[in-house]
């Protein structure tokens, strides 16, 4: 039966047995961190190709999150774009990068709510974590990513001066 948040559930798995099994983590390689073995899973690119992406533009995950743009062309935005469309969002990606989102932090034993970032076991059991709390929510008919409004503000752009300004 699929849930609203099997995708996820599968790439996370997915990234728990690469950590579990390949000795290649590093938390300041971009294909090669957190939210690199994560990447790497859903999109199929090499960690290599991940970290050549990723040097097209200054910074980490967080900030290529931030300044995220689909119609850039970069690759770094299409890796990021197969992210946000299997059930992650930006905001994911910066708690993934930091191993920081509360709920998920909640799901770990006692004594692991705070987990260091440079840690490949931390980040096994923080993505545990979540399989679990997607599981949950898989029970409870919700999924992880809710739609979210958009905070922008509205535009307008007028040929003169309105007059209510003037004044």
């Amino acid at each position: 039966m699929a849930t609203e948040n099997a995708n996820l559930i599968q790439f996370l798995n997915q990234a728990i047995d690469k950590l579990s099994i390949d000795g290649a983590y590093q938390w300041g390689h971009s294909g090669a961190c957190n939210c690199g073995h994560l990447a790497q899973v859903m999109t199929g690119e090499s960690k290599g190709d991940l970290l050549k992406y990723s040097q097209v533009r200054e910074g980490d995950w967080t900030e290529q999150a931030e300044k995220y743009c689909e119609t850039s062309g970069l690759d770094i935005d299409r890796v990021i774009r197969v992210m946000l469309e299997n059930g992650l969002s930006i905001d994911d990606i910066n708690h993934i990068e930091y191993l920081s989102n509360p709920s998920i932090l909640q799901k770990l034993p006692n004594g692991h709510q705070h987990l260091e970032r440079n840690q490949k076991q931390n980040v096994i059991m923080y993505f545990q974590a979540w399989v679990t709390l997607l599981e949950e929510f898989d029970r409870q008919g919700r999924p992880w990513k809710q739609k979210r409004k958009q905070d922008k503000a509205e535009v307008i752009i007028y040929d003169s001066i309105p007059e209510d300004v003037m004044s």
